[in-house]
């Protein structure tokens, strides 16, 4: 029996019991841990609230920290979705030119919805296919 590989801390999928990396070559998906998804997910929706709700701005204003104004506020908001729209059509890209067609669209879908999370593992996949522009 060979002894067992040595657990990468640094890893995206260490934290999840029996998940490895996926073979070199393999057209999937990789998926950050559920954490990326309740921080990205968390800090828009707050960020949502924070331009768009009064009530929720004012606590936030008066309990937490202070903000910029609402109207900013909103600003951040949308410029986080051509961010996002850039990210994902990026990977569209990379993945048809790395022959990736099983798993493009999820990649692009995945991508849009996380932004730096969802691109930082399909660089890596990239690379290690051999695929990805010098950083």
């Amino acid at each position: 029996m060979e002894p067992a590989a040595p657990l990468d801390l640094l890893s995206e999928t260490c934290f999840i019991p029996g998940v490895s990396e996926a073979p070199v070559h393999a057209d999937t998906l990789d998926r950050p841990h559920v954490a990326w998804w309740l921080l990205v997910g968390g800090g828009l929706t707050v960020l949502g609230l924070q331009a768009f709700s009064a009530p929720f701005y004012a606590w936030w204003v008066s309990h937490v920290n202070p903000l910029p104004g609402q109207l900013a506020m909103r600003w951040i908001l949308f410029a986080c979705f051509p961010i996002h729209v850039y990210e994902a059509l990026y990977v569209h890209a990379r993945a048809r030119k790395l022959g990736m067609h099983r798993s493009k669209m999820a990649w692009t879908v995945q991508t849009f919805l996380l932004g730096y999370p969802s691109t930082h593992l399909f660089r890596k996949r990239a690379r290690l296919a051999g695929g990805a522009p010098p950083a």
